[in-house]
Protein backbone atom coordinates (compact mmCIF):
# COMPACT_ATOMS: atom_id res chain seq x y z
CA UNK A 1 0.00 0.00 0.00
CA UNK A 2 1.24 3.50 -0.79
CA UNK A 3 0.34 7.02 0.34
CA UNK A 4 1.78 10.24 -1.07
CA UNK A 5 3.52 12.26 1.63
CA UNK A 6 5.66 15.38 1.95
CA UNK A 7 7.83 14.31 4.90
CA UNK A 8 11.13 12.44 4.79
CA UNK A 9 10.04 10.22 7.69
CA UNK A 10 6.71 8.70 8.74
CA UNK A 11 4.77 11.49 10.47
CA UNK A 12 1.15 11.64 11.68
CA UNK A 13 0.61 14.97 9.88
CA UNK A 14 0.87 13.19 6.49
CA UNK A 15 -2.02 10.90 7.45
CA UNK A 16 -4.84 13.35 8.17
CA UNK A 17 -7.82 13.25 5.83
CA UNK A 18 -8.80 16.48 4.09
CA UNK A 19 -12.16 16.63 5.88
CA UNK A 20 -10.47 16.78 9.29
CA UNK A 21 -8.15 19.59 8.18
CA UNK A 22 -11.13 21.79 7.26
CA UNK A 23 -12.73 24.15 9.71
CA UNK A 24 -16.37 23.28 8.97
CA UNK A 25 -16.92 19.52 8.88
CA UNK A 26 -20.59 19.79 7.84
CA UNK A 27 -19.58 21.01 4.38
CA UNK A 28 -17.37 18.01 3.60
CA UNK A 29 -18.29 15.00 1.49
CA UNK A 30 -17.92 11.56 3.02
CA UNK A 31 -14.89 10.80 0.83
CA UNK A 32 -13.07 13.79 2.30
CA UNK A 33 -12.85 11.95 5.62
CA UNK A 34 -11.06 9.02 4.00
CA UNK A 35 -7.35 8.72 3.43
CA UNK A 36 -6.29 8.17 -0.16
CA UNK A 37 -4.00 5.20 -0.65
CA UNK A 38 -2.80 3.34 -3.72
CA UNK A 39 -2.40 -0.39 -4.15
CA UNK A 40 0.06 -0.25 -7.06
CA UNK A 41 3.36 1.61 -7.12
CA UNK A 42 2.89 2.46 -10.81
CA UNK A 43 0.01 4.76 -9.89
CA UNK A 44 2.31 6.90 -7.74
CA UNK A 45 3.62 8.67 -10.84
CA UNK A 46 0.06 9.37 -12.04
CA UNK A 47 -0.96 10.71 -8.63
CA UNK A 48 2.24 12.73 -8.24
CA UNK A 49 1.68 14.39 -11.62
CA UNK A 50 -1.91 15.29 -10.72
CA UNK A 51 -1.06 16.75 -7.32
CA UNK A 52 1.76 18.80 -8.83
CA UNK A 53 -0.70 20.45 -11.22
CA UNK A 54 -3.02 21.51 -8.38
CA UNK A 55 -0.29 23.11 -6.26
CA UNK A 56 0.67 20.18 -4.06
CA UNK A 57 4.20 19.66 -5.38
CA UNK A 58 5.51 18.80 -1.91
CA UNK A 59 3.85 15.39 -2.17
CA UNK A 60 6.90 13.87 -3.84
CA UNK A 61 7.44 10.84 -1.63
CA UNK A 62 5.48 7.70 -0.88
CA UNK A 63 4.97 5.99 2.44
CA UNK A 64 4.94 2.21 2.04
CA UNK A 65 2.91 -0.02 4.32
CA UNK A 66 -0.15 -2.19 4.72
CA UNK A 67 -3.64 -1.85 6.08
CA UNK A 68 -5.79 -4.46 7.77
CA UNK A 69 -9.52 -5.05 8.08
CA UNK A 70 -9.24 -4.14 11.76
CA UNK A 71 -7.91 -0.67 10.90
CA UNK A 72 -10.96 0.63 9.10
CA UNK A 73 -13.19 0.45 6.04
CA UNK A 74 -11.90 0.53 2.49
CA UNK A 75 -13.65 1.17 -0.80
CA UNK A 76 -12.29 1.21 -4.31
CA UNK A 77 -12.16 4.63 -5.88
CA UNK A 78 -10.39 4.30 -9.23
CA UNK A 79 -9.54 7.65 -10.73
CA UNK A 80 -8.00 8.99 -13.90
CA UNK A 81 -6.39 11.70 -11.75
CA UNK A 82 -4.67 9.57 -9.11
CA UNK A 83 -4.65 6.05 -10.51
CA UNK A 84 -6.77 2.98 -11.07
CA UNK A 85 -5.59 1.35 -7.82
CA UNK A 86 -6.82 4.25 -5.66
CA UNK A 87 -8.64 3.28 -2.45
CA UNK A 88 -10.52 5.35 0.14
CA UNK A 89 -9.55 4.26 3.67
CA UNK A 90 -11.72 5.37 6.60
CA UNK A 91 -9.86 4.49 9.77
CA UNK A 92 -11.73 3.46 12.89
CA UNK A 93 -11.66 5.75 15.91
CA UNK A 94 -8.44 5.36 17.86
CA UNK A 95 -6.47 4.07 14.87
CA UNK A 96 -3.23 5.91 14.10
CA UNK A 97 -2.88 5.42 10.34
CA UNK A 98 0.80 6.38 10.17
CA UNK A 99 1.66 3.30 12.26
CA UNK A 100 0.68 1.05 9.34
CA UNK A 101 3.51 2.47 7.22
CA UNK A 102 7.20 1.81 7.70
CA UNK A 103 9.22 3.20 4.82
CA UNK A 104 9.48 6.36 2.72
CA UNK A 105 10.44 6.17 -0.97
CA UNK A 106 11.27 9.13 -3.21
CA UNK A 107 9.11 9.11 -6.32
CA UNK A 108 11.29 9.15 -9.43
CA UNK A 109 14.36 8.05 -7.48
CA UNK A 110 13.55 4.98 -5.35
CA UNK A 111 10.40 4.02 -7.19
Amino acid sequence: MYRLVASDTIKPKDFVAKGFRRQFYAECACEEFALSVLEKSGDLHVARQYFSTIGMAKLNKAAVGFITAESGRVSEGPSNNVGKSHLNWWTYEGIEPHTFFSEILRIGVDI
